[in-house]
């Protein structure tokens, strides 16, 4: 799917004049999306609507979710005993989308020092950068261990 800045600059170089093939290669990108992108003729990125595969399981999955106490492998497990067609990442995916097996959310910092540094919105930089500040903090513990008092 392209986001809305390479669909802007699609359609600002299709003003400018430029072919769909030299959009495409200028922007590494096929001909197919450009063609869409300049067909949509808007920069908006399309909301995709899906019809949730276990929707009509709903009551279902609630009771197998009371009886299995929580654990999702055993509810896919019975759903499929019982002839319902869905994959486990559908289920875990309704699941998630709809609440079911998670705690309400909790404000900020009570959140943030439940979930600790490697969970949540640490990404790349961040998380190296607090997997860098763990790995610190364990070896200052190790050197005040190891240090005679």
């Amino acid at each position: 799917m392209l986001d809305q800045g390479l669909r802007t600059a699609i359609l600002s170089l299709q003003a400018k004049g430029h072919g769909i093939r030299q959009i495409a290669r200028a922007l590494q990108i096929s001909r197919g999306a450009v063609r869409t992108v300049l067909k949509a003729g808007s920069p908006t990125v399309p909301r995709i609507e899906r019809a949730e595969k276990a929707a009509p399981h709903r009551e279902l999955i609630l009771e197998w979710f009371d009886r299995c106490r929580g654990n999702l492998v055993r509810v896919h497990e019975e759903l499929v005993a019982q002839g319902v067609t869905i994959s486990y990442p559908a289920l875990t995916a309704y699941c998630r989308r709809h609440g079911l097996g998670q705690a309400p959310p909790e404000s900020g910092c009570q959140a943030q020092e439940q979930r600790g540094r490697h969970e949540g919105r640490a990404r790349g930089r961040e998380r190296r950068r607090a997997l860098a500040e763990d790995a610190r903090d364990d070896q200052r513990e190790d050197d005040q261990l190891r240090e005679p008092d």
